[in-house]
């Protein structure tokens, strides 16, 4: 049920599918966009939820936003370098810069919150994944941070 629901983003809803090579030129050329890195549907059950919202965000973000879905073979790739942890996961970006990204499901409300608090920010360095950049305790944070 879940790949259905993922197929639909694409199908029905007309949002692109990127992969590894083609992210960076396609989040350059949307603004302020949203990938979704959905995870496999048949393990994570909370894909099918995100595809579900993710349409529902859009519409409430009045076209603010453009979103892609991440082909299932990049995200990997993908979530290394906007440090995501936890898949499903918004990475939310501007011209091609990292904002943040929200893992894991929320509740409507969390959702409108966390997505406008992003967009308020400012463009950032995305975080690493588990490699501490100096000595001492891992300093190493999700892309929530």
């Amino acid at each position: 049920m879940s790949q259905i629901l993922l197929d639909q983003l694409t199908e029905e809803h007309g949002l692109p599918r990127v992969n590894e090579a083609g992210v960076e030129e396609w989040a350059e050329q949307a603004g302020e966009a949203m990938l979704l890195l959905a995870g496999d549907p048949g393990r994570v059950r909370e894909s099918g939820d995100f595809a579900v919202v993710l349409p529902e965000l859009l519409t409430a973000m009045g076209g603010r936003l453009q979103a892609a879905v991440v082909s299932q073979d990049s995200e990997k790739a993908v979530g290394r370098r906007f440090g995501v942890r936890r898949w499903p996961a918004l990475v939310v970006l501007r011209d091609g810069g990292y904002l943040g990204c929200i893992e894991g499901m929320r509740d409507w409300l969390v959702f409108l919150e966390e997505l406008n608090r992003l967009l308020e920010g400012p463009v950032r360095r995305p975080p690493s994944v588990g490699i501490p950049v100096s000595g001492g305790a891992s300093s190493a944070t999700g892309c929530n941070s």
